[in-house]
């Protein structure tokens, strides 16, 4: 507590949280769906920010976005076997994503950052920006990121 009133008061401290998840949250938006923000920007934590990969996922949608459009109706039955297909093509990017997740985890670890993983109940990822979080540690995760979004990117 001494540590916190020495650095600066509660708008000081607001301030440095809001910049560094700000900061964060604008990398994951501005990541092509590679990373993901599952929270909605209005319930977006300042200190505690989720996030998850899903590059498998995204390139997936982008397929079918590409392949059917949003125009082309089809039969019942059709219709079905297609829903079918791709709960099953879904499935199968959340595992090679979830499996993604687990090389960002090892690699990050190996770069020095540690306890990025999410929360055992909802898995993903999770950083937190506590006080003792610098921006230049933020700066250090995001380019980390980027440049795991650079070797990784699903084409």
């Amino acid at each position: 507590m001494k540590y916190l009133r020495r650095e600066g008061d509660l708008l000081f401290w607001e301030r440095q949280f809001s910049a560094k998840s700000l900061a964060l949250y604008r990398h994951l938006d501005a990541s092509d769906g590679f990373f993901r923000a599952p929270v909605a920007p209005a319930f977006r934590s300042r200190v505690s920010v989720r996030f998850e990969i899903s590059a498998h996922q995204q390139q997936l949608l982008q397929q079918q976005q590409d392949a059917c459009g949003y125009d082309a109706p089809t039969q019942q039955q059709q219709q079905q076997q297609q829903q079918q297909q791709q709960q099953q093509l879904m499935q199968e990017a959340k595992e090679k994503d979830a499996q993604l997740t687990k090389v960002f985890l090892q690699k990050a670890e190996e770069a020095n950052m540690i306890c990025l993983n999410g929360h055992r109940s909802i898995g993903g990822l999770r950083a937190c920006l506590y006080s003792g979080v610098t921006m230049e540690h933020v700066q250090h995760l995001l380019h980390f990121m980027q440049e795991f979004q650079e070797e990784y990117q699903v084409v």
